[in-house]
């Protein structure tokens, strides 16, 4: 293995780390998306294995921009979010076109920005330049998914430096509003003896019941080949949910989507209010607080003689397509399409184009989950690749030298 790399922190607004997550799309998606989601609580972090560079330098066309490596790690986590996702992570070996190469040619830094006045024979370089890199091959169809593990050392260094600064990051309080998640987390505990159980499914009291080991956090959306690493490191709490249950990154086109749809009669479109999270929150086993869901931008559908909602769908503080459900008495009538299609159509930010001049959206689904796949491919989505939400303990990372 490659010697550890240190790790730096970044602002979300780093010209570096966005312009290096924006070069990796698709597979840099989730983390871009959540570093410039604005719900950010002051416990969180945002961090990458190269330095952050300096709004008013990489404006200028300086060296910056070349100071990003080919192979790096980031990611953002915030502990106070426990027991929601806590952690995203991308590693650019990742990519099925990873080839290691020391460093970005700095005449890319034209790239980073494209505001009023920038030089349009430096941009027109750049963008030549841009174009003959081996590493930014373009990726416009889905590669395969099965790769287990990173083949590039320098890469699984990078991972593995980034694990190990989180882990000697002081401890911060939950948020007041997922405070009753940890009671919840204790009684569970107390009645069913939730820890000495392994958990084969997914439900509110297994979702919880790492609340209980301050040194466990939730790491989501995360690439196969990084669980890989993770497991192989026995970084990961296998008595909690998580490997059991690997989901498919699904992608989708804005213009693949079909047009928006009418209604049937006695239906109306609109967004969830206060009001509709109770019902929201009753549907799903996994814990999704007030704050927490209304600060994500959502559709639903709703009947215009109650104004109960039927139907509904998130777009995630990540950007993927979350809680998409209809009550069982409107299904198998196109709702769950026409929600998803209508949520990406409205507040899929407009800030990221994949190689058609066209932007990304995605979704997380189960394996298994044939009705969720099929929403997905009728709205033009394919498969990508395989990820994992998995309880990582931070106590286990801490120990890795002492163990070796």
């Amino acid at each position: 293995m490659s010697p550890p790399l240190r790790v730096y922190e970044h602002s979300a607004s780093s010209p570096s780390l966005l312009f290096a997550l924006q070069s990796c799309l698709p597979y840099s998606l989730p983390l871009y998306r959540r570093v410039q989601f604005l719900d950010r609580g002051p416990d969180a972090h945002v961090l990458a294995t190269f330095l952050p560079g300096e709004d008013t330098d990489i404006h200028s066309g300086s060296q910056d921009a070349g100071n990003i490596p080919n192979c790096f790690a980031a990611a953002f986590i915030d502990r106070s979010l426990r027991p929601q996702t806590e952690m995203w992570a991308f590693v650019r070996g990742e990519m099925p076109d990873h080839q290691p190469q020391d460093r970005w040619p700095a005449s890319v830094a034209a790239l980073i920005t494209k505001e009023p006045g920038a030089n349009p024979s430096q941009v027109e370089e750049a963008s030549s330049t841009l174009k003959t890199i081996p590493i930014r091959t373009k990726i416009s169809t889905p590669h395969s998914s099965s790769n287990a593990t990173l083949s590039c050392p320098t890469c699984t260094s990078a991972f593995i430096s980034l694990l190990k600064y989180i882990s000697a990051l002081p401890d911060v309080p939950l948020r007041p509003d997922n405070e009753k998640y940890l009671k919840m987390a204790t009684a569970n505990a107390t009645a069913l003896g939730e820890l000495d159980v392994r958990h084969q499914s997914i439900n509110s009291a297994s979702y919880l019941a790492h609340l209980l080991i301050p040194t466990v956090l939730t790491l989501g959306t995360l690439h196969s080949s990084l669980t890989s690493i993770l497991t192989a490191l026995k970084l990961v709490r296998t008595e909690f949910p998580g490997l059991e249950a690997p989901c498919q990154k699904f992608l989708f086109r804005l213009s693949d989507l079909n047009a928006p749809v009418s209604l049937p009669e006695g239906l109306r479109w609109g967004e969830m209010r206060a009001q509709d999270l109770k019902i929201v929150q009753a549907r799903t086993a996994i814990p999704r607080s007030d704050r927490a869901l209304s600060s994500l931008k959502s559709v639903g559908v709703f009947e215009e003689d109650t104004d109960a909602p039927i139907a509904w769908a998130f777009l995630g503080s990540d950007g993927s397509l979350t809680s998409l459900h209809v009550e069982p008495a409107f299904r198998n009538r196109g709702l769950a399409k026409a929600v998803a299609a209508r949520l990406f159509r409205e507040h899929v930010p407009g800030n990221v184009c994949a190689d058609h001049g066209d932007d990304w959206a995605h979704a997380d689904v189960y394996e298994g989950n044939l009705q969720s796949e099929r929403v997905c491919k009728s709205l033009g989505g394919q498969k990508w690749w395989s990820i994992f939400w998995v309880r990582l303990d931070l106590g286990r990372v801490g120990t890795m030298d002492d163990e070796s």
